[in-house]
């Protein structure tokens, strides 16, 4: 496993502007990324904080496509697999559209020189081969190869937030760029970290958080997902509920969305413009608006703290009900749930079971690996 190591200048760090679980708060390119190999300091747990929840064999483990029902719905609403954050249970899952679960990580007997502990979300690269995730509570983020099971790189010590070099401060939607590069959200910092090979780079002034893009300044920004061109970047932040829109792959500023969210969460830019948003609160919502913020779709219904909702190319929509322990699938014509893995308020680990679902991405039925 290979750790990304800061070597940029350290910056002040930020207060928390609000509380995603007690957390999820929270152009300028700067540094240098030196990628080496891991060390004893870079494994070093404080040994008062939580201690990591090492996965153990799910009951409902299955590489059959033709496994039991597990879902409630029609299976036929997903045409792939979902890969869920499972954050209550330290764990990812990939579950078909009968509601098996086709891979988890960790696997069984998993060792490794830092935990994974209370995965916030996860997403696939490109090709499907990697997965990038970041532990929110943990302070890092790291790359998993999915064929073998292993950790192939990470950023950030266990346990230990903080802004100078090797050191993040709530970091939220890691995401893997086709050119290699690895973006994520440090939420406290008030940044856009991007790190690759030989560099380092960010959005935003360190430890600085007010709204203005157009001059390098973020506030507490919790999500940096591309579109699916690989053309734009979504930057969502929290304070003052804005979404701004970054071209790829040269990271230049181009405009911003006031969001009707109380409290936005991992916006996407959609193939005709619009974006798709969640609105993280106890009665919460998903949001389709337009480039001038008009709200032209809305499903509000008994979410509790919704975190992401993406796509489907059937045209339904996967939302991540947090709080209500449960994925679920709606199609936008009707607003009716079309699929549901998890049981409405009642979070587990059993079959048809979730902690707090807080992540996900499709993966379609052909994808390699």
């Amino acid at each position: 496993m290979k750790p990304f190591l800061h070597t940029g200048p350290a910056g002040g760090s930020a207060d928390r502007v609000g509380a995603r679980r007690y957390r999820r708060l929270q152009v300028a390119l700067v540094g240098v990324l030196a990628l080496s190999a891991c060390n004893g300091s870079t494994s070093a747990i404080d040994p008062h904080s939580s201690p990591s929840r090492q996965a153990v064999p799910s009951p409902t483990l299955s590489t059959s496509p033709s496994g039991p029902v597990l879902i409630t719905g029609d299976p036929s609403a997903l045409p792939g697999t979902l890969l869920i954050t499972d954050e209550g249970n330290s764990r990812l899952i990939e579950v078909d559209g009968r509601g098996n679960i086709v891979w988890q990580f960790p696997p069984p007997g998993y060792t490794a020189p830092i935990p994974f502990d209370r995965p916030d979300d996860a997403f696939y690269s490109q090709d499907g081969r990697q997965i990038s995730t970041n532990q929110e509570f943990e302070q890092t983020v790291q790359v998993i190869d999915r064929s073998s099971e292993q950790v192939i790189a990470s950023y950030g010590k266990p346990y230990r937030p903080g802004s100078s070099p090797g050191l993040l401060h709530g970091p939220d939607d890691a995401y893997l760029l086709p050119d290699g590069r690895l973006l994520t959200a440090d939420i406290d910092n008030c940044r856009i970290m991007i790190f690759s090979q030989g560099s380092q780079a960010q959005i935003g002034h360190t430890g600085v958080c007010r709204h203005d893009p157009a001059h390098g300044y973020l506030a507490s920004p919790n999500g940096d997902l591309p579109d699916r061109s690989y053309r734009h970047l979504v930057v969502t932040e929290i304070s003052g509920s804005w979404v701004d829109v970054f071209s790829l792959p040269d990271l230049t500023y181009q405009y911003s969305i006031k969001s009707p969210a109380h409290y936005p969460s991992d916006a996407t830019l959609q193939a005709d413009g619009t974006i798709l948003l969640s609105d993280y609160v106890t009665a919460g919502a998903v949001y389709r608006i337009s480039r001038d913020g008009q709200v032209l779709w809305s499903y509000k219904g008994n979410l509790d703290h919704p975190s992401i909702a993406i796509r489907l190319p059937n045209g339904y929509i996967a939302i991540a009900d947090d709080y209500g322990a449960r994925v679920i699938i709606v199609d936008p014509a009707t607003n009716q749930v079309r699929w549901q893995y998890g049981v409405k308020n009642q979070p587990g680990r059993s079959a048809n079971q979730l902690g707090v679902p807080d992540g996900i991405d499709f993966r379609p039925s052909t994808a390699a690996g």
